[in-house]
C-alpha cells in the first residue's frame, strides 16, 4: 500500500504539542522553586520572627500610642 504524498506523516509530536509541554514544566519548575524559596527561609518578609516584621510591629505598635495621646488630649481639651 502506497502512501499519499499529501497526507502528513505521524510519526512523533507536533511543534505546539512540544511548546505547550516545555511551558508547562517551566510553569511547575517555578512553582517548585517559589515554594522551596518560601518554605526554608529564603525571604526575611516571609518570616513572621524576622527584623522586618518586628519592626513593622514596633511601628504600628508607636503609631497607636500616638494616636491614643492625642485621643486624650482632645479629651481633656473638651
Amino acid at each position: 500500500m502506497k502512501q499519499d504524498v499529501n497526507q502528513p506523516k505521524i510519526t512523533g509530536i507536533s511543534k505546539s504539542l512540544k511548546i505547550l509541554i516545555l511551558v508547562v514544566l517551566l510553569l511547575f519548575y517555578f512553582f517548585v522553586m517559589w515554594a522551596v524559596y518560601y518554605k526554608f527561609g529564603g525571604s526575611n518578609v516571609s518570616s513572621p520572627n524576622s527584623k522586618y516584621s518586628q519592626n513593622k510591629k514596633k511601628y504600628f505598635r508607636i503609631l497607636e500610642e500616638k494616636e491614643r495621646k492625642t485621643a486624650e488630649l482632645r479629651e481633656k481639651g473638651k
